[in-house]
């Protein structure tokens, strides 16, 4: 196990707010070495005026002197700066005037050569005020990260308690860092995530290699949650989440955040809400329903802005989209849960090695919406784009086994943007007969489909069929229906009336019906298209 030393949440003080204090207001500070070390955290405040101050302390002092104290042997002041330096002083802050006119040469040179930093005042200064100052700014700051801590923690509890998802708690946890928080499989999949400013294709660029990267170097941290800093060049935070041997994934914050509370303590916090939900959960040692609806939300929901960006993020969660066959599939059942569905469309990875997502619709009852991926020269594409006289359906068909089921799938989309659209257009479908279905397998096709929600075209259907609806209504008919079966077999009336189970005089007399109520020929090719389109769009 790697060992790290992790930060103290508490906020304390850099010698730039030290000497920024009102004891220092009406004195002429000087920095002599180390103006690029005025962040340096300032624990306490001691004065040093003794030859033995150097082994009195313990690290991030600021020290207060005069130099009445340190003798005159120039080795013995080189000697006590570095003992100064060596028990990890903040800096060194001499007062000039009284004692001392000018800082002894021996002094600023071995300030320099350790990197101790060295101020001066101009004139005398209350060591009394400066300790006051000090020490009641880090007690008050003290007490403000604890009252930060306590929130934090009663945040989370309160969440616990109320049943918050995943999906909440890491919201929450980014909220309260003021960065992103990434949520990860053990496998190095984003799980789900929560983004500030920044580009979530650039957050999430690369990510499975540089995950692993920081997984080699960070190691597991143990049992217990403890967040440790990632490997430098890259800042954040990592933390596993884990309980009762069961390690999940990792929670990731990237940057730098600063909240009160501190950003090991939050991200603990959230880290150990994960863990008590898993352990609460219908399914506690899986992320992939909560990775299969995120990562499916993001290409329904048009949250991207571009498509390379949108690429680049489903690669992080597993799917991968460049130069690969990718087509949308909706399985809906029976019943009324999803799961069973969703389940159906991951049997696909099992039968063909592609990439899958699937989760159950929200739109639909009882239904799933899914996506595949893989090379051009799988079994699902070949399936659905193989040539006629075979069975070019039949590896989906083998998926729907069950009476009731019905599969909407699309051909293969050329790009990650097109199968978005083509994902939306699937879960706009109202009816869809068992079995298995190819939607948009022409281009004609494909543009009704597309063009189906424009409110032009919604408004075009209902004129163009209101007389046949009208019919139907009154006479309990079944004009529409015969609409759609001419349309189904244009060239064969035979085809039509077998398909309807009617005489071919009967039939004649509807689309004699049919034509004088429209006042088209539904022999003509244009009014197959309107006609075709306002089906479609119903």
């Amino acid at each position: 196990m790697t060992e790290h030393t992790v930060h103290p949440a508490t906020r304390g003080m850099t010698v730039r707010e030290t000497l920024a204090l009102p004891a220092f207001r009406h004195t002429a500070v000087h920095v002599l070495v180390g103006a690029d070390k005025l962040d340096t955290p300032v624990r306490w405040v001691h004065v040093a005026e003794s030859t033995r101050a150097g082994q009195l302390l313990r690290g991030g002092e600021l020290l207060l002197a005069t130099g009445s104290g340190w003798g005159t042997d120039p080795a013995a002041r080189r000697a006590l700066v570095r003992a100064f330096h060596d028990a990890g002083a903040a800096a060194l802050l001499l007062e000039i005037g009284e004692f001392w006119t000018e800082v002894p040469p021996e002094v600023t040179q071995t300030c320099r050569a350790t990197g101790l930093p060295l101020v001066t005042t101009g004139s005398e200064i209350r060591f009394r005020d400066v300790s006051e100052q000090v020490h009641s700014t880090l007690l008050d700051r003290e007490v403000a990260t604890v009252e930060a801590m306590r929130e934090v923690a009663e945040t989370f509890t309160t969440m616990i308690v109320d049943g918050a998802p995943p999906q909440q708690l890491i919201r929450q946890a980014a909220r309260l860092l003021g960065a992103p928080v990434i949520l990860e499989d053990p496998a190095h999949r984003v799980v789900h995530y929560a983004v500030g400013l920044e580009q979530p294709s650039t957050l999430l660029d690369n990510w499975t290699s540089r995950s692993s990267r920081w997984a080699g170097a960070v190691g597991r941290t143990g049992t217990v949650a403890e967040p440790v800093p990632l490997p430098a060049p890259d800042a954040g935070w990592c933390v596993d989440v884990m309980a009762r041997g069961t390690h999940w994934g990792r929670l990731i914050t990237l940057g730098t955040p600063t909240p009160d509370a501190g950003a090991s303590h939050v991200l603990r916090q959230a880290a150990v809400a994960l863990a008590v939900e898993r352990l609460g959960a219908a399914r506690p040692f899986t992320w992939e329903d909560l990775l299969n609806r995120s990562a499916l939300d993001r290409l329904t929901g048009t949250l991207y802005t571009t498509t390379d960006g949108l690429a680049e993020v489903l690669a992080a969660s597993g799917f991968r989209t460049r130069n690969r066959s990718l087509i949308a599939l909706e399985v809906r059942g029976p019943g009324t849960s999803g799961p069973v569905e969703a389940a159906t469309v991951r049997r696909i990875a099992d039968r063909t090695g592609w990439d899958v997502l699937a989760a159950p619709g929200t739109g639909t009852p009882g239904a799933a919406s899914g996506s595949t991926s893989g090379a051009a020269s799988d079994r699902i594409s070949a399936a659905v784009s193989a040539p006629a006289g075979g069975d070019p359906l039949g590896t989906l068909r083998t998926l729907a086994d069950w009476p009731g089921t019905a599969v909407l799938v699309s051909p293969p989309q050329r790009d990650v943007g097109a199968l978005s659209r083509t994902l939306r257009s699937l879960g706009r479908i109202r009816d869809a007969a068992p079995g298995v279905t190819v939607v948009g397998g022409t281009p004609v096709s494909t543009v009704i489909d597309e063009l189906r929600d424009d409110v032009h075209v919604r408004d075009f259907a209902a004129r163009l069929l209101e007389p046949l609806l009208d019919y139907d209504h009154r006479h309990d008919g079944d004009l529409v229906e015969t609409t759609a079966a001419v349309l189904r077999h244009p060239s064969s009336r035979s085809a039509v009336a077998k398909d309807l189970h009617l005489s071919r005089t009967s039939l004649y007399s509807r689309i004699a019906t049919i034509e004088r109520l429209l006042g088209m020929d539904l022999g003509d090719g244009e009014t197959q298209f309107a006609l075709g389109l306002a089906l479609r769009t119903r």
